[in-house]
């Protein structure tokens, strides 16, 4: 586990920075590099992690509740989080400033989110799969390096100077991993349910369609694809599919 956790915080960490050290951010290519995530992230949400719920302890139609549950409340999330996860950025020198308290509830709501992606990462050993998880690490690396330049760029509408961005986006980059060791922990002490934790993961699971299904539908206005938008959507799931069954 230490390689991934490496990659995890190391990238989400670079991905942050990145719009401390670029000027000027080319939106074309921000854009095809999010639909690409999504494509994965929507793949592997699918192939990866709804057979190994609806394999577990849990009956078809609680998993089923539970992921619809997810996916309304990713609905939440989006109020506190100004669409961040799905990629809305915000320009230092736009003319609106965000309020002390909107920033403290982004990166709280952000927070938790992270966590639960890091103890979903740990789901394995709970609910008795053998399966690799490369496959999801990779989707989760792929969804949070946007995610985490989208928060730097709203993140900087409030501070001018760099101690404050650095240290905030630091600790969003520690998250995820904090989340890998809580599951872990949760995972090993008795008075934690396998049924609470599969619940836990079913959420997490409608917080992933939600997500990726948003990044689609305000991907292509007009349900209208651009062949460059089509190719990284073929290309995302494609990968997710090969690091899922191939190896």
């Amino acid at each position: 586990m230490t390689l991934p956790l490496i990659l995890l915080t190391t990238l989400t960490l670079i991905s942050g920075l990145a719009p401390l050290l670029v000027k000027k951010t080319n939106s074309k290519v921000f854009h095809l590099a999010l639909i690409f995530s999504g494509a994965y992230l929507l793949a592997i949400t699918i192939s990866h992690l709804m057979p190994e719920l609806f394999n577990g302890v849990l009956g078809h139609h609680q998993v089923a509740l539970w992921v619809i549950i997810g996916y309304f409340m990713q609905l939440v999330f989006d109020f506190f989080t100004s669409g961040v996860e799905h990629g809305h950025l915000h320009k230092a020198n736009d003319d609106h400033h965000h309020s002390s308290l909107t920033v403290f509830t982004l990166l709280t709501a952000m927070g938790i989110h992270a966590l639960l992606e890091g103890i979903l990462l740990s789901h394995a050993s709970i609910v008795g799969s053998h399966q690799h998880n490369g496959g999801l690490l990779t989707g989760i690396i792929l969804h949070k390096m946007p995610a985490a330049f989208a928060l730097m760029s709203l993140i900087r509408c409030n501070y001018q100077g760099l101690k404050w961005p650095v240290i905030l986006i630091s600790l969003f980059s520690l998250m995820t991993p904090a989340g890998i060791f809580l599951g872990e922990y949760l995972a090993r002490v008795d008075w934690v349910q396998s049924s609470w934790m599969i619940i836990l993961f079913a959420l997490v699971t409608g917080n992933f369609l939600h997500i990726s299904t948003t990044i689609f539908l305000e991907s292509s206005p007009g349900h209208k694809l651009k062949g460059a938008e089509l190719l990284m959507i073929i290309a995302g799931t494609a990968l997710a599919l090969a690091t899922e069954f191939v190896g």
